[in-house]
């Protein structure tokens, strides 16, 4: 597989992922994230794939905006790629709206045939 085929296949599961994030669509994040995913929260707070979808699934966490900036992807080999960048977003987490200024860094794992998100990781922006 080619780098650029990595780029774009990526590019569009970072789409795909955003849109689901912002219409709290369990189904979709579930095939898009890994069953030992590791989500880290820009509060430090982490969660497994089950405990993420459950908050997002319930509504304790809703994305009301997310815009993504200086998205870099970088494939590592054929079976894995990082994707580095900003984000700017407008939650709610149990209630409380919160606005989001994070650097972020995603590792996609190519698993047979399917990419899958491992690791989420932000760091906020002071």
């Amino acid at each position: 597989m080619s780098d650029e085929t990595t780029i774009a296949d990526i590019r569009k599961l970072e789409a795909a992922r955003r849109q689901a994030m912002l219409d709290g669509d369990t189904a979709a994040m579930d095939a898009l994230l890994a069953p030992d995913l590791l989500y880290t929260h820009s509060n430090a707070q982490s969660d497994s794939k089950a405990q993420y979808l459950e908050k997002l699934g319930s509504g304790f966490v809703r994305y009301l905006s997310i815009a993504m900036h200086d998205q870099a992807i970088r494939p590592l080999g054929d079976a894995a790629a990082l994707v580095t960048g900003r984000m700017a977003a407008e939650i709610e987490m149990g209630g409380a709206r919160r606005s989001l200024n994070n650097l972020f860094a995603v590792l996609w794992q190519k698993r047979g045939s399917t990419w899958q998100l491992i690791l989420y990781q932000p760091t906020p922006i002071p």
